[in-house]
């Protein structure tokens, strides 16, 4: 096999606004804490090349994804086909908006046109610097570096832990091990490695830029082994790193806590990667019960309400207090209260206009599965759970498959069936920050694993 890699800096400007909370309620950033990069991986067998780029960002929504492939579909020195590319994101709530969310984020075409011209460079650099390469493969164990975030309450509610403390990890279910991955070159030299593992990059909350942990693990990990190395997120949906304070230092005590761990790293042999398949597909899922017109037009009356005063009818509050995490007692931070609510009345009035221009359509969910001998890396443009992870692997014992979350273009939150019962923001709410009219069906988890599995039958 033949590989390829190259990066690429995609650090925007100050004053940019950023994505993944809406408690910053769109202010500007103010300064850049460390850089962003994107990283692109070409492998290359019998002359069939395919193209991986992970970008150090929140998510990829349809309309970069799009604007991604036609600046590749136009590059004459990639001969790589759009059904070969996988683009996935770490998942960092520090950088730009790069997908619509209602209330995180304001986009901007200006850097747009940076991470196109970036990637395009970084992708032709790792075709033309391809060169034979074998694989090899270590795991490390992380105990305690994640908890699942998902509490459920003896009220019956299912909030999400912002301050885990150890008594929370065994809360639900987590992903300890991480994956690493080395390509090295004839001569033995690194010429790439890859670290995948599962949590949400949610440590830092201040108003600079930040890839978070992913960023600072990528950096100590080409310290320690002489090489680049890019972040593949997990199925993550559900898991975060601990935190208190949402500071930088925070993250990178978190990442300290980590380190000692690679001291043991004890790199395997070559290992197989015969056969190299690659392959992409959608599947289609269907949402919930839709709201009517009349229970969205209240909705929005409501919320309105509060965006413009500050204050309003029960129910909305009471949404508002569920989906800002606010413990009984307790109130919001009044400029957060209402540019959430703010936010919810994009989202009504959006959804609307979906309706009145006629059948709200199913949701388009990409799938790409790449094969590398027994080993599956499986993208999904979804925020997946641990769980989902765990079932896959179970279903699929002659294998190591690895989920690649976050993958392009991204298309929310996607609860297992007992997730959906038990309620809570990822099931009740998000959907609305992503601009969908309802949450999806209660099966349309269990359709993608199953999706996922008949692509990968069909691979010989």
């Amino acid at each position: 096999m033949k590989v390829g890699y190259a990066d690429a800096d995609i650090t925007p400007k100050v004053g940019i606004t950023l994505s993944g909370f809406a408690s910053r309620c769109d202010q500007e950033s103010q300064g850049i804490a460390d850089a962003l990069h994107l990283r692109a991986l070409v492998l290359e067998d019998e002359g069939d090349p395919a193209l991986v780029i992970s970008f150090e960002l929140l998510a990829l929504g349809p309309e970069l994804t799009e604007l991604l492939h036609v600046v590749l579909d136009d590059c004459v020195d990639l001969p790589i086909p759009r059904e070969r590319r996988l683009f996935c994101c770490i998942h960092t709530h520090s950088a730009p908006a790069t997908i619509t969310l209602h209330g995180c984020g304001i986009p901007n075409m200006a850097y747009w046109n940076l991470i196109c011209e970036s990637a395009r460079q970084a992708a032709v650099t790792a075709f033309r610097g391809r060169v034979p390469a074998e694989l090899r493969t270590a795991s490390v164990n992380l105990p305690n570096a994640s908890y699942n975030r998902r509490q459920r309450l003896d009220d019956g509610r299912t909030v999400m832990v912002h301050h885990a403390a150890e008594s929370d990890f065994d809360s639900g279910v987590v992903l300890e091990e991480m994956k690493l991955f080395q390509w090295v070159d004839e001569t033995g030299r690194a010429i790439a490695g890859m670290a995948h593992w599962a949590a949400h990059p949610v440590t830092v909350g201040e108003l600079r830029v930040t890839a978070d942990y992913p960023g600072e693990l990528c950096r100590r990990l080409v310290k320690r082994f002489q090489c680049p190395f890019m972040f593949l997120q997990g199925a993550a949906g559900d898991i975060n790193v601990p935190f208190h304070q949402m500071s930088y230092g925070e993250m990178l005590h978190n990442v300290d806590l980590m380190e000692p761990a690679f001291d043991g790293v004890r790199w395997s042999d070559s290992v197989s990667v015969e056969p190299f398949r690659f392959a992409t597909s959608t599947v289609q899922i269907a949402y919930g019960a839709l709201p009517s017109r009349e229970s969205i037009s209240a909705f929005m009356k409501g919320m309105w309400q509060i965006a413009e005063t500050g204050s309003g009818a029960s129910a909305q509050e009471e949404a508002l207090n569920n989906i800002l995490n606010v413990e009984p007692g307790e109130e919001a931070p009044l400029r957060l209260k209402r540019h959430t609510a703010w936010a919810l009345c994009q989202w009504g009035k959006s959804t609307l206009s979906r309706m009145e221009s006629g059948v709200i359509p199913t949701q388009g969910v990409a799938l790409s599965v790449i094969r590398l001998g027994s080993l599956l890396f499986c993208g999904i443009a979804v925020e997946p759970f641990a769980q989902t992870a765990i079932d896959l692997q179970e279903a699929l014992p002659e294998y190591q498959v690895l989920i690649l979350g976050y993958a392009a273009p991204l298309a929310g939150y996607l609860p297992t069936r007992q997730a959906m019962e038990d309620g809570g923001f990822e099931v009740q709410y998000s959907y609305r920050f992503f601009g969908h009219p309802a949450t999806f069906a209660p099966d349309s988890e269990r359709k993608v694993r199953e999706a996922l599995m008949s692509m990968i039958r069909q691979m010989n």
